[in-house]
């Protein structure tokens, strides 16, 4: 991963007070959504 895009996905984490993890995830699944494409169910214990 470029470091510039790093950069901007940590700042975004952390004003959306979000851990990275978390906030790399959502925007996956926004992009899913965005392309129509089909979700996987999520696992237990996870929202």
């Amino acid at each position: 991963m470029k470091e510039t895009i790093y950069h901007q996905a940590r700042v975004a984490a952390v004003v959306a007070r979000k851990s990275l993890g978390q906030w790399i995830e959502e925007a996956v699944l926004d992009k899913l959504r965005k392309e129509n494409v089909q979700q996987p169910a999520k696992p237990n214990g996870r929202s």
